[in-house]
């Protein structure tokens, strides 16, 4: 999984990743990959807050 990042965000606003999977014999099969999940709870993307004043927020 490698996370994603906007600016200079310290939170990441999306995670990127690959899944496989075996099969008994020992077979690999690519389920997908590129697969992305956006950082959201309740709608809102978590590493792409501003401040009251529009500024991004957290930052490094």
């Amino acid at each position: 999984m490698k996370p994603n990042y906007t600016g200079n965000r310290v939170v990441a606003s999306s995670w990127t990743f690959n899944a496989t999977a075996w099969d008994v014999q020992g077979k690999q099969y690519q389920l997908f990959s590129n697969g992305v999940v956006q950082n959201k709870l309740s709608g809102k993307n978590l590493g792409l807050q501003n401040d009251k004043h529009g500024k991004p927020v957290p930052i490094k």
